[in-house]
């Protein structure tokens, strides 16, 4: 098999290759070797005949990823964002199943951590996890308002895979409390 070399832009025979479980290695004819890198993306599109299309993101699939990457700032940053969501939705669904229906808009300005306080005073989620979601919370405005996002010390870092546990935690169980509340 012929392959063009990007390094003496020949045309080569590819000699071997290799597989690893992220990248295939080849070697070509020229002494020169190529890496071939391949991603899977566990994100699942469905397809229709509309041009419209919705990709439902794996919340614990995102923070793991930014986990395994050591990136705390997309970890909190995205760990936030998803508490805001959830929360925001399930308050909604709480209003109208008391009858005191509440529009998503009514609710899009108010602070993570009003909707935090809301879900704990309306007994939706219990004293445990009102906690790690601000610890998590107060970490992400560290990384925002702080040196955080551009140097990490040991004990940052320390802090980081802690509150990281907080985050998994927490989103756990307000998707939990999300699906329970999802009108059918």
């Amino acid at each position: 098999m012929l392959k063009k070399c990007v390094i003496c832009d020949k045309d080569v025979e590819v000699t071997s290759i290799q597989n690893f479980s992220d990248y295939s290695l080849e070697s070509l004819s020229c002494g020169h070797s190529s890496r071939a890198y391949s991603r899977t993306i566990a994100e699942n599109v469905a397809v229709s005949d509309t041009a419209s299309w919705v990709i439902i993101k794996d919340p614990i699939g995102e923070i793991k990823e930014a986990k395994d990457k050591k990136d705390y700032y997309k970890l909190f940053s995205y760990a936030c964002s998803v508490f805001e969501y959830y929360g925001r939705q399930i308050l909604v669904w709480q209003f109208n199943k008391n009858n005191t229906p509440v529009s998503k808009d009514k609710l899009q300005h108010i602070t993570l951590e009003t909707i935090i306080v809301m879900l704990y005073t309306h007994k939706i989620i219990d004293q445990s996890t009102y906690t790690k979601i601000i610890e998590v919370k107060n970490f992400r405005n560290d990384f925002i308002h702080e040196n955080y996002s551009v140097t990490y010390t040991p004990a940052i870092l320390k802090d980081a895979e802690s509150k990281s546990k907080f985050a998994f935690e927490s989103i756990e169980t307000l998707k939990k409390v999300y699906d329970s509340f999802k009108p059918a």
